[in-house]
């Protein structure tokens, strides 16, 4: 609930591991009763870094994927996972194909700088956040208060300028656009915020080169530098292209499976 998060949120203090692990709720395509959870790895390598797994009804804490997680269900409930796991995938690819027609048409309209707004069936307003920087997206989930939708702009806002100037003194290379430690940043600051993050990039005649949407801001940032390297190489156009495209399918399958 928003008051538990804020609860967390405040007992964190400098210490963000108190604000997890965050339950998410119940992602579209997770049978039923299971739980999709935000980690954060504590020690090793991977220190301070995020991560999503999902929490079956049973127990199981550590599933990665949904379509695992439709496997492991069916073996606990007795019933064939494939069909359903193929379902998963169609429906995925379906809503996906509606989202950009529904960009297309225009139908998210611009309330303000970075503030959009989308009419659902009965009329009421739904707004999201969306800050863009070094060819990074970072998206808020929807909100019916737009007061909230402000706060949240704020706070990405803040960190926006943060990340620019870090960049700015960065070394030359594949960017870390977002850091783990500025994502923790926002989560204090509006711990009610689920995020989303994917890229787009534009040079010379390649426009709108978009990456998958992930909630794993690890992966994200990974396939953001793998897509970065790629683009901006001294390499002919077409040898560009066809690495592009190979980078395109490895991250559809990786984010995919997640």
């Amino acid at each position: 609930t928003a008051g538990s998060l804020a609860a967390a949120a405040s007992a964190a203090g400098s210490d963000p591991a108190a604000l997890f692990p965050r339950d998410l709720g119940q992602k579209k395509g997770l049978p039923e009763g299971w739980r999709c959870i935000q980690k954060l790895h504590k020690t090793g390598k991977s220190a301070g870094k995020c991560y999503i797994r999902f929490r079956s009804p049973w127990g199981d804490e550590n599933v990665q994927s949904i379509p695992d997680a439709i496997r492991v269900d069916a073996s606990k409930r007795g019933y064939d996972a494939e069909p359903v796991v193929r379902a998963y995938y169609q429906v995925r690819e379906e809503t996906a194909q509606t989202a950009r027609g529904e960009h297309t048409e225009a139908k998210l309209e611009a309330v303000q700088r970075n503030i959009y707004t989308r009419k659902r069936k009965g009329g009421e307003a739904i707004y999201h956040v969306q800050c863009n920087f070094a060819y990074f997206r970072v998206a808020t989930q929807g909100t019916p208060s737009l007061e909230q939708a402000v706060d949240w702009h704020i706070a990405l806002t803040d960190v926006k300028s943060s990340a620019l100037q870090r960049l700015e003194a960065a070394p030359p290379g594949p960017p870390v656009p977002l850091t783990q430690g500025e994502l923790m940043q926002l989560l204090r600051a509006e711990p009610d915020m689920f995020l989303s993050f994917y890229s787009t990039f534009n040079k010379g005649k390649l426009k709108n080169l978009h990456t998958p949407v992930t909630n794993d801001l690890q992966v994200a940032t990974e396939v953001h530098q793998r897509t970065w390297a790629i683009l901006f190489q001294d390499a002919p156009e077409d040898v560009i292209q066809r690495a592009l495209k190979e980078e395109r399918a490895r991250n559809t399958s990786e984010i995919s499976l997640r």
